[in-house]
């Protein structure tokens, strides 16, 4: 019975080593616990709270290092959980700021007047946060289209000269310099644009 005992030790061991090697000698480990009572388990190790703090810094100095890439599926897809979470909360305070604005003084309304107040303060976390929205109503759609914006619609209007956005749909949402949210718009275009494209 000994014999057997120490022969499967020697296969765990050679199944461990080749584990450590490849960096899961750490999952080996913990299902190796598995295999006795568990009275007689070993937890994992309590880090002091000098040794955590230790191993926090060693752990963001690493992520530092390899750069803003996700290191795993897992982490990329966080990335793009937290991205939309940015650009539908930007979003949201985007269209709260419109409609607490007045429209001929650019300010607050006077019955939003203490609301608008702490609006302004969350607009402001966001921005110190590295947050950007960007509005483009009453921009001229430029011909090289230098704007990365998503046309929901061209209208021909009478009077207008050249292409104008004349209603922000949704903003575009920059962080870190980075976009996260396209803006939807709406574009007013001259008339006789109209005409020719109908002769073409």
């Amino acid at each position: 019975m000994n014999g057997e005992r120490d022969e499967m030790d020697g296969d765990i061991g050679s199944v461990y080593r080749e584990l450590r090697s490849t960096g899961l000698g750490g999952l080996w480990a913990g299902l190796r616990q598995l295999l006795f009572p568990a009275e007689f388990r070993i937890g994992p190790p309590a880090w002091p709270p000098a040794g955590q703090d230790g191993l926090e810094a060693l752990m963001a100095a690493v992520s530092e290092a390899r750069g803003s890439e996700p290191s795993s599926p897992e982490e990329s897809r966080g990335l793009v959980v937290r991205d939309r979470v940015v650009a539908d909360l930007a979003t949201q305070l985007w269209r709260m700021r419109k409609r607490m604005l007045d429209a001929d003084t650019g300010g607050p309304r006077e019955e939003v007047r203490g609301e608008y107040r702490a609006l302004e303060a969350a607009w402001d976390a966001l921005s110190e946060a590295g947050v950007d929205i960007r509005d483009y109503t009453g921009k001229r759609m430029p011909q090289t289209g230098s704007y990365t914006v998503s046309v929901l619609a061209f209208e021909p209007t009478p009077g207008v000269t050249h292409e104008v956005i004349t209603e922000t749909v949704k903003p575009s949402v920059y962080f870190d310099g980075e976009r996260i949210q396209m803006a939807e718009v709406v574009v007013a275009t001259p008339e006789d644009s109209e005409e020719t494209a109908q002769e073409q």
